[in-house]
């Protein structure tokens, strides 16, 4: 990396810089890294893209930090627009609230309880507002309901399965055919696209983007696969 950036004539800052060490062993073993002299820090955490990356491959920081920018910014819309009418404050959730728990959810979806519900936390937070109704025996079930809203585990999913109909279809630079296997014809049932599902020994990689999207993506209807482009794609799976 050094010689990279003489080469290229970029200077590394090394209190800029740290290492993380991805492993789930209780004990890892030490080993330190230098940049120009310095050693640098290990991180369990770091950001990269946006998106809180840990150690043990877990989305617990992820989904602490967006659902904390998001309800920051539905907070500060309470404060501010509460006597709008319901088809403002919604477009105003749509707009500056749900893109803080829906970006690149396709390569983050949790999988845990947990933070599955501390996301719709907030979707039911944002149901209230929207509907300015915060009597403590009203059913929020039934508020997003009467919204339309799906649950955002839903989105993510569907997120997932448009990625990888892109994939399939030559939209997007990732080679999926490395980390995929076709599904022998005589053992499928649905659909002609299907993949064998990769045999997974941690909850970890088995909810990853392909152990976990495979699984979805083999039980679609043959209509939905077979769409023409990406946005027909999920307008079909929005129906199904």
């Amino acid at each position: 990396m050094v010689e990279w950036s003489q080469q290229w004539g970029m200077q590394f800052n090394p209190s800029k810089c740290e290492t993380m060490r991805v492993t789930r062993k209780r004990n890892p073993g030490e080993t330190s890294y230098n940049i120009l002299g310095a050693t640098l820090e290990e991180s369990k955490q770091t950001k990269y893209l946006g998106i809180k990356l840990q150690n043990d491959l877990r989305w617990n920081g992820q989904t602490h930090h967006a659902t904390v920018k998001a309800t920051g910014v539905l907070n500060f819309l309470r404060r501010n627009f509460h006597h709008c009418s319901t088809s403002v404050k919604e477009k105003l959730y749509f707009t500056l609230v749900r893109p803080h728990l829906d970006y690149a959810v396709a390569a983050w979806d949790p999988y845990t309880n947990k933070n599955i519900s501390s996301i719709e936390r907030v979707q039911r937070q944002a149901a209230r507002f929207v509907t300015n109704t915060y009597e403590r025996e009203a059913s929020v079930t039934k508020l997003l309901n009467s919204l339309g809203w799906n649950p955002l585990q839903d989105r993510r999913e569907a997120h997932r399965l448009t990625c990888f109909y892109k994939m399939l279809n030559g939209q997007l630079d990732i080679d999926y055919k490395t980390y995929t296997k076709p599904k022998p014809i005589r053992s499928r049932r649905g659909h002609s696209i299907q993949f064998v599902i990769p045999a997974t020994k941690t909850d970890v990689y088995s909810n990853s983007f392909f152990p976990r999207t495979i699984k979805a993506w083999n039980n679609l209807h043959p209509t939905i696969v077979t769409q023409p482009d990406a946005t027909k794609f999920k307008v079909a799976l929005s129906s199904q």
